[in-house]
């Protein structure tokens, strides 16, 4: 059975959170372990976040009265995310700046997925029919596979067809910073 956007995007949350707990359970020495989850977290939250820029916060916008005020906070938080993301991107976890940033990271997210869990998206589910929602889960789902995989905070971040492209566009340029890299082999 497919899933409405509400049940996906708390299925993301859930994977993404893992990631960050895993890695602050990682002991120090294990350092290739620890930055394959740091890679996979920074991967499955900048994918999340650019298919809910382009769907689920369009759909905010359209069917929700408020909407574009709920969208603007959340925008300008994805910004923050994008712009420490891409400072931790490419940093060595021994760098004395990684373990703050990655905090401060944490502390954002913990606050951003609360937002979005307890007020922004099922207000969103109340102004939609089951049918709408699921076909939102299905270009949610959808969306995840034509966005880039690393943060890149000077684009745009409007949805539209603009923000679609560049997210296309940068594919091949994230793939290739993704050789080499490991990530978390998922069970």
């Amino acid at each position: 059975m497919e899933k409405a956007f509400d049940e996906l995007v708390v299925q993301d949350h859930t994977q993404i959170v893992k990631y960050l707990r895993k890695f602050w359970e990682i002991p120090e020495i294990d350092e290739d372990n620890r930055k394959r989850h740091v890679n996979s977290f920074i991967r499955a939250l900048v994918i999340h976040s650019l298919a809910e820029e382009m769907i689920l916060y369009t759909a905010l916008i359209k069917y929700v009265p408020n909407g574009a005020e709920i969208v603007a906070g959340l925008r300008d938080e994805h910004a923050q995310f994008k712009k420490d993301l891409q400072a931790i991107d490419f940093m060595p976890l021994n760098d004395p700046n990684f373990v703050p940033l990655l905090h401060k990271i944490d502390k954002l997210l913990d606050h951003h997925i609360k937002e979005e869990e307890d007020q922004d998206f099922p207000t969103l589910r109340r102004h939609m029919s089951d049918e709408e929602a699921i076909q939102l889960g299905r270009d949610f789902s959808k969306a995840k596979s034509y966005v880039g995989t690393h943060p890149h905070p000077l684009a745009p971040d409007h949805g539209g067809l603009l923000e679609m492209v560049v997210n296309m566009a940068v594919i091949p340029i994230d793939k290739l910073a993704d050789v080499g890299r490991e990530f978390v082999k998922e069970e």
